[in-house]
């Protein structure tokens, strides 16, 4: 850049004429807010107390655009507020199905409310409002896990995996609930789990445009605590000998071992397991060995076996 251009730009006389045009555009452009004006604006709707079971169909409008008339700076205020009209549905909707009409008059009242009183409206579009809604069935449907996990070593699961809540009302065509019979949860993926988890998981919905469900997740909980593991000996009880016939059981003790948590170690009895030889299925498998059957009265143990697995056995009638 030349001097000569430089001392042009940066002159007094450049300064003065800069400052008066900003001045000039300014006054002009707060003229221009003072006269008044035409503009259109789109106010949002947004529908309220629709019970559970409904659904709105067909064209269900989402905005009305109204022509509007005021001074420039009142228009601009607008832009700055646009909080939806708000139509509540809640004490409309009897029948089976039907339309739900809010009349020109009815919306025109709304909107008059939503703008301010220098404001004029001059029209509106739409300039009223038709709703058409069915009302659907409702079917309560269980929750099925889809899980993908791993305890970490020592571990176990101290208590069954609980779902929050464990079924689902769905809603929905008669047809199309009649064939739904459990709704599955996305995959839960978690590996080497060492504590107590819960997991907040979406519920798979095959078909969101004909059926809707009461809430779109579940909670899942994993109860998980370290084990370790106890062996003892337990007695055999005889059951089933109604000709109180003499029974010879070898051995009549078997050593049990089992899991148990650490959390409920000490809630747990001998009482909770009992070894059972039944007398009227030994004599059914006509040989002289049985595998005694374990019955465990405690939902803190796991992985239960007995020692020696068979045992052998004499009536003497």
């Amino acid at each position: 850049m030349s001097e000569r251009i430089k001392r042009l730009l940066f002159s007094k006389e450049t300064r003065i004429f800069l400052l008066f045009l900003f001045f000039s555009a300014l006054l002009w452009f707060t003229q221009a807010l003072d006269r008044e004006r035409v503009s259109t604006i789109d106010i949002p709707i947004r529908y309220i107390g629709l019970p559970e079971n409904v659904r709105l169909t067909g064209n269900i409008p989402k905005k009305v655009e109204i022509k509007v008339q005021d001074k420039g700076s009142m228009l601009m205020n607008y832009a700055k507020n646009l909080s939806p009209l708000t139509f509540n549905l809640e004490k409309i909707t009897t029948s089976e199905e039907g339309k739900i009409v809010i009349s020109q008059q009815n919306l025109f009242n709304s909107v008059s409310k939503y703008v301010r009183p220098t404001t004029a409206v001059l029209g509106m579009t739409p300039d009223s409002i038709l709703l058409e809604y069915n009302k659907l069935k409702i079917k309560r449907v269980p929750v099925l896990l889809d899980t993908n996990v791993s305890l970490a070593s020592q571990h176990m699961y101290s208590r069954a995996i609980k779902i929050e809540p464990d079924t689902v009302k769905v809603y929905g065509a008669k047809t199309e609930l009649a064939s739904l019979k459990a709704i599955f949860t996305e995959k839960i993926k978690q590996k080497e789990l060492k504590d107590t988890t819960q997991i907040r998981v979406k519920l798979i919905n095959p078909n969101p445009k004909k059926i809707q469900y009461e809430q779109e997740e579940v909670d899942v909980n994993f109860f998980v605590e370290k084990f370790t593991e106890r062996k003892v000996d337990l007695p055999i009880t005889i059951i089933n000998n109604h000709q109180k016939e003499k029974i010879k059981l070898f051995p009549s003790t078997l050593q049990v071992s089992y899991n148990i948590g650490l959390n409920h170690y000490k809630q747990v009895k001998e009482s909770d397991l009992q070894i059972i030889f039944d007398v009227r299925k030994a004599k059914k498998t006509q040989s002289r060995f049985y595998t005694p059957k374990v019955i465990v009265n405690s939902p803190f143990i796991s992985n239960v076996n007995i020692s020696p697995a068979r045992i052998e056995f004499l009536i003497i009638e």
